[in-house]
C-alpha cells in the first residue's frame, strides 16, 4: 500500500538544510580521516579490499530528509550517516577480519548498528552486510597499525561504515539502484529474480573462500611443487628483494616459510626474530614452532619456553589461530597432558574444520574419558574432516598427513579396512621415522579404548613393521618380535603374502586360478603366508606346498 502524499515543509527543510551545510565541512574531514584510517587497517586484514569514505551529499541530505521527515524531525543530529563508509573485501573471513578491528577500535552505536544477514530467514537469500554506526574512541588512535591521527574537530560525529564482500557489493549497488531508490513498487517476479541472484552470488562467495584457502595452503606448502635446489634459489631470490624492501614482514614471512620446509630451523629463527616487534601474528606463530622443533630434546631449556611464550602471544583472543594453539599444543603433550588436551579443545573451537585440529582433540579426549562416544557425537565433523583431507590431498598438500589423519578419522568412524588403505598411502608418501612414531604414538593414546575401535590393532601392528623394516629402528624391531607366537620356528625368507577371496560363490572362478599359482611358485624358497582357510584362495596357496 502506498504511502499517503505530504506536501513538503519548505521552511523547516531549508532550516535543516542550512545547518547541514554549516557542519558539512566537518564530515568531510571525518570522511577522508575515516577513508585513511581503514585503508591502513586493510592492508593487514584485507589487503585486496577497496575502501571507501564521503561525506553524504547536500542534495542527498536534502531529498531524505523530506522522504522521513515523519521518522526524524530534527534529521541533521538524528541521521547517523551523514558520513559513510565502506570496505568491500574479496572473502567473508576478511569481512570478519576487519569486522573485528572495527568493533575493538571505535565506539559502536550498537541499537542502530545491524548485520543485514542475521535478518535474513533460513529461506531468504539478500543484501547481506555488516553496517556499524560508529565514533572515534579517544585515546586509540594513532598505534602501532594505525599512523592516522584523528582531529579534534570529528569527535563525537557518527558515521556508518559498511562491510561486505565484492560481490556482495556488486548485488547490493545494483539492487539499491533499481529497487531501493525506486518510486513504485518492484513486481514480484523480478523481486524473485534479485532473490535468485542473491543465492548464486552467496554461493559463489563461499565458493571463492574455500578455494582461496585452499590456494594459501599450497602455496605455502613449498615442498609440494619446489625441490630442495628450487627452494634454495627462491630463498636467494627473495633475499635480494628483502635488501630493498628490509621492513616488508610479510615478504620475510615467505623466506622463512621456506627455511622451514627445508628443516633449516635457525635459519628460520634468526629471520624471524628480527620482526618480532611487528606483532604479525604469522611471523609469532612460525617462530614459536621453530624454536620448539629446533630445542625439543630439552623441553625445560629457555629456548623451548621462549618458543612457547611466542604461540601464546599467537594464539592470543585477538588472533584465535587453531594452527597456533594446536602447535602449542603439541609443545605440553610430553610434560603436562592435561594442558595439552585443554588447548586441543580450543583449537578445534577455534576451527572445526581444521583436521589437525579436530584428530587431535578427539584423540586426547577419547584418551581421558575412556570412551568414544565423542566419535559418534561428531561423526558429521569428522566425515567432512575425511574429505577436505582428500581434498588436500588431491593437489599435493599436507602430505603424508592428510592420510595419515584419514587412517585416524576411519578407525574412529570403525571403519577399518578404510582406515589402514588410509595409513598404507601415508606409509608410502614419508620420508622420515619421526612421521611414522608421531602417529603411532596416536594409536598408542587410543589404546585405552582398543576394544572399541576395530582395526586399531592392524594400524599400530602395520606402523611398527614399517619403522622396522623400512627405518630399521630397533626398539619397533622388539615389540613385533615380543608378538610373535611362543615356540614357532623363525621365518624363513623371502616371504611372500598371498591374499584373496574365499566365497563359495565364485569357487568356480578361484580354481581357474590354480594351475596360474603353482606354476608361479614353481621352484620358490622361503615362506608363503595366505588365509587360515581350506577354501578360496587361501585353499589354492596350500596347494603349493
Amino acid at each position: 500500500m502506498s504511502q499517503a502524499y505530504q506536501a513538503p515543509d519548505f521552511e523547516w527543510a531549508q532550516s535543516q538544510i542550512e545547518q547541514y551545510r554549516e557542519i558539512f565541512p566537518r564530515y568531510g574531514l571525518y570522511a577522508e580521516t575515516l577513508r585513511r584510517l581503514l585503508e591502513q587497517a586493510a592492508k593487514k586484514h584485507a589487503p585486496l579490499a577497496i575502501v571507501q569514505a564521503r561525506p553524504k551529499a547536500i542534495a542527498s541530505f536534502a531529498e531524505k530528509i523530506q522522504r522521513k521527515r515523519e521518522k526524524y524531525r530534527d534529521p541533521v543530529h538524528q541521521f547517523t550517516d551523514l558520513c559513510g563508509g565502506r570496505v568491500i573485501t574479496h572473502t567473508p573471513d576478511e569481512v570478519r577480519a576487519m569486522c573485528d578491528f572495527i568493533e575493538k577500535n571505535f565506539i559502536i552505536d550498537w541499537d542502530n548498528s545491524i548485520d543485514v544477514s542475521q535478518r535474513l530467514k533460513p529461506t531468504e537469500f539478500g543484501y547481506r552486510s555488516v553496517h556499524y554506526i560508529v565514533q572515534f574512541k579517544p585515546g586509540i588512535f594513532p598505534n602501532a597499525m594505525v599512523s592516522q591521527e584523528i582531529p579534534e574537530a570529528v569527535f563525537g560525529l557518527k558515521a556508518e561504515v559498511q562491510v561486505r564482500t565484492i560481490l556482495e557489493h556488486a548485488w547490493a549497488d545494483f539492487n539499491h539502484r533499481l529497487v531501493y531508490k525506486s518510486p513504485f513498487p518492484i513486481p514480484t517476479k523480478w523481486q524473485r529474480e534479485f532473490a535468485g541472484l542473491a543465492a548464486m552470488l552467496e554461493r559463489a562467495d563461499t565458493d571463492f573462500a574455500a578455494i582461496e584457502t585452499g590456494f594459501r595452503a599450497y602455496v605455502t606448502n613449498y615442498g609440494t611443487y619446489m625441490s630442495p635446489e628450487q627452494m634454495r634459489n627462491e630463498i636467494a631470490l627473495l633475499e635480494l628483494v628483502m635488501a630493498c624492501d628490509p621492513d616488508n614482514v610479510e615478504l620475510a614471512h615467505r623466506v622463512g616459510k621456506l627455511a622451514i620446509a627445508m628443516g633449516d630451523w635457525p635459519k628460520a629463527i634468526a629471520l624471524f626474530s628480527r620482526y618480532v616487534d611487528t606483532g604479525y601474528q604469522p611471523v609469532l606463530r612460525d617462530l614459536g614452532i621453530a624454536l620448539c622443533k629446533l630445542h625439543n630434546a630439552a623441553p625445560d631449556s629457555p629456548p623451548y619456553q621462549q618458543g612457547q611464550r611466542y604461540l601464546e602471544q599467537a594464539s592470543a583472543p585477538a588472533y584465535r589461530d587453531s594452527d597456533a594453539l594446536a602447535s602449542l599444543a603439541s609443545t605440553w603433550k610430553q610434560t603436562d597432558p592435561d594442558r595439552a588436551r585443554d588447548l586441543y579443545r580450543q583449537a578445534f573451537e577455534a576451527n572445526p574444520k581444521d583436521p589437525y585440529a579436530l584428530g587431535q582433540y578427539l584423540e586426547h579426549e577419547i584418551a581421558h574419558q575412556h570412551d568414544v562416544h565423542l566419535a559418534t557425537m561428531l561423526r558429521p565433523v569428522i566425515e567432512d574432516a575425511i574429505e577436505r583431507c582428500r581434498e588436500r590431498a588431491e593437489v599435493g598438500v599436507d602430505l603424508p598427513w592428510a592420510f595419515y589423519n584419514i587412517g585416524k578419522f576411519c578407525l574412529l568412524l570403525g571403519r577399518p579396512h578404510d582406515s589402514l588403505r588410509a595409513y598404507i598411502k601415508a606409509v608410502q608418501l614419508t620420508t622420515d621415522d619421526w612421521m611414522v612414531a608421531t602417529s603411532l604414538q596416536s594409536l598408542e593414546r587410543l589404546a585405552v579404548v582398543g576394544g572399541k575401535l576395530p582395526g586399531l590393532t592392524w594400524a599400530h601392528r602395520f606402523l611398527l613393521l614399517v619403522r622396522a623394516s623400512r627405518f630399521n629402528v630397533a626398539s619397533a624391531r622388539q615389540q613385533l618380535a615380543a608378538l610373535a607366537s611362543p615356540g614357532g620356528a623363525p621365518i624363513r625368507g623371502p616371504v611372500a603374502l598371498v591374499a584373496g577371496g574365499c566365497d563359495a560363490s565364485e569357487e568356480a572362478l578361484l580354481q581357474s586360478y590354480r594351475t596360474l599359482l603353482v606354476n608361479a611358485f614353481a621352484g620358490f624358497t622361503g615362506t608363503i603366508i595366505s588365509g587360515g582357510t581350506r577354501a578360496g584362495v587361501a585353499g589354492l596357496t596350500g596347494d603349493v606346498q
